[in-house]
């Protein structure tokens, strides 16, 4: 795969997990920045047939693009029962041949950390859409929380808002992916059984019943990422899970991480945090390196 310009370097970057090339201060100098690198990022380029732009120089400049990446915005779509429906959309700055991703909210609703998701997946090339599940409504406290999930139909939710989200989609893309955390985690093992238009998904610590996932209706590929102190979805049925989807022969990979609940969420810190979740930008990082890879392998085609 050739990069003939520096965009399609930093989208190789984006696609490729690449532990040669590490992230220095924006305060630093282009020249700097793109010196600081470990390994044989030479030899590493050569094998790609990167002509012009080395991947820490795409690193770099992946980064100084996410200062000027432009947000989203919420538009209107409808579901396969025609119903409408709102979601935030997040347009990567080549919209022409870029793969789409639906996002599926955790329980908070859509809120500014959703959004930066979306956002973060634009910014490396994606077209991505949060639907509003809970049409409107966001909570910062946890009972309101519970309430809102409680009053969430999960079945209308996984084959009408978010099939409604893939198939809008498919009008700007021919590839769709989805993904959601912890109650969005759910939601995308039930979009995988119900919704045949999806090309892929990537699971964020969160299942439903097992017995609601009819395994042989998953015929896209699917990762998963687990916390291995998660109290909320415990490991023991993430395995008996992954036994599961591969006794149905199901294209599946399920990493795990030695963090809590919510690992991936960056505002699960501080004093103000449920218990027994927590941010862990490491494990974070090295989660959003394989979901990126993955997409870049399953959806760029």
């Amino acid at each position: 795969m050739a990069a003939d310009s520096i965009d399609d370097a930093a989208r190789l970057f984006m696609a490729l997990q690449l532990d040669h090339v590490k992230l220095v201060p924006a305060s630093k100098s282009f020249a700097a920045r793109r010196a600081v690198r470990t390994g044989r990022p030479d030899a590493a380029a050569g094998e790609q047939n990167l002509p012009r732009w080395d991947y820490a120089s795409a690193f770099v400049y992946f980064e100084e693009r996410l200062m000027t990446q432009t947000a989203g915005s919420m538009i209107t779509f409808s579901r396969p029962d025609g119903q409408q429906i709102q979601g935030y959309l997040a347009k990567p700055q080549k919209l022409e041949g870029a793969p789409a991703i639906v996002v599926i909210q955790e329980w908070w609703g859509v809120n500014e950390q959703i959004r930066g998701v979306a956002d973060r997946l634009a910014q490396a090339g994606y077209l991505a859409l949060v639907p509003d599940l809970f049409r409107g409504k966001t909570t910062v406290e946890e009972e309101e929380a519970h309430h809102l999930l409680d009053g969430l139909d999960f079945g209308d939710a996984a084959t009408q808002d978010v099939r409604g989200a893939v198939q809008y989609l498919k009008q700007h893309a021919t590839n769709v992916g989805v993904t959601g955390f912890c109650m969005g985690g759910a939601l995308t093992l039930l979009a995988l059984c119900n919704v045949p238009e999806v090309s892929a998904g990537v699971v964020w610590y969160g299942y439903p019943p097992l017995e609601y996932i009819d395994a042989s209706k998953i015929k896209a590929p699917l990762i998963g990422h687990w916390a291995l102190q998660d109290d909320f979805f415990v490991p023991e049925t993430v395995d008996a899970l992954e036994t599961k989807l591969k006794d149905a022969n199901v294209d599946v990979e399920f990493h795990r991480y030695l963090a809590h609940h919510a690992f991936a969420n960056e505002t699960a810190v501080g004093p103000g945090r449920i218990p027994r979740t927590q941010f862990d930008p490491v494990w974070s990082q090295l989660a959003w390196d394989r979901t990126l890879t993955f997409f870049g392998r399953t959806l760029w085609k």
